[in-house]
């Protein structure tokens, strides 16, 4: 099996070798299945995606709806990269599984308003599926109601043309889960794995607890990670 990309913004190494612990732990992945490319350490290299049965994108510092005026010449560059990397994913529909930072990403390359008008303080909020989410596989399995942690800056305010909301919290009307419909490439996540359980340097620590891991964060990574490889097997990929 070709290995999974996990693309990291943290800049604190603790927390950068945390997050790619944490998706291991989520993913069953591994170490040498997952290749973390760190991109606030120099400019993503040239890729041939090919060589991936999949891109995942992790949670960070940076946010999208931050003013460009505030914004580091770092920021500006990652956002670059990931704009340029996103329309191959999208273009090819290649397995993209975007945590916290990956839901203003993705959102915002596909249309998304993306803002702070349902910042969230940082709590634990009943979520509930969408009819949408009810069918899709990737959720199969999940109760329509359950718990998670939040605690997010910004938030998918109104999903992009081409995507539709699988779940969403009872209040406010933020979109935690959004995918294009019918696909098994891109999906994205407001939630993290930073606090999924212990690690060394987590990034709960670093950043103070702001971004916190959704109990059912294994389970759609698992549910997405599964669909990926059953359809790399069934197109007699590697």
């Amino acid at each position: 099996m070709r290995p999974f990309l996990l693309l990291s913004t943290r800049a604190e190494d603790e927390a950068a070798e945390g997050e790619h612990a944490a998706f291991l732990r989520c993913t069953g992945l591994a170490p040498e299945q997952l290749r973390q490319i760190r991109l606030e350490a120099g400019p993503l290299p040239e890729l041939d995606l090919d060589d991936f049965s999949g891109i995942l994108l992790g949670g960070g510092p940076f946010n999208s709806s931050d003013p460009a005026s505030g914004k580091s010449a770092v920021q500006r560059r990652v956002e670059g990269d990931l704009a340029g990397l996103l329309d191959q994913v999208v273009d090819r529909d290649l397995p993209f599984f975007g945590a916290c930072y990956g839901v203003g990403t993705l959102g915002v390359h596909q249309g998304a308003v993306v803002d702070r008008t349902h910042g969230e303080p940082v709590s634990a909020v009943p979520i509930t599926l969408t009819p949408a989410g009810a069918a899709d596989p990737l959720l199969a399995g999940f109760p329509e109601r359950f718990d998670a942690f939040v605690g997010h800056k910004e938030a998918c305010r109104a999903v992009p043309p081409s995507g539709a909301t699988a779940a969403r919290p009872m209040a406010p009307p933020s979109a935690p889960v959004h995918r294009a419909p019918g696909s098994g490439g891109p999906c994205a996540l407001a939630v993290s794995p930073a606090v999924g359980g212990p690690q060394k340097g987590g990034a709960g620590q670093a950043y103070r607890a702001t971004k916190l891991a959704s109990s059912r964060l294994g389970s759609v990574t698992t549910a997405w990670l599964t669909r990926v490889m059953s359809s790399s097997i069934s197109a007699g990929g590697k």
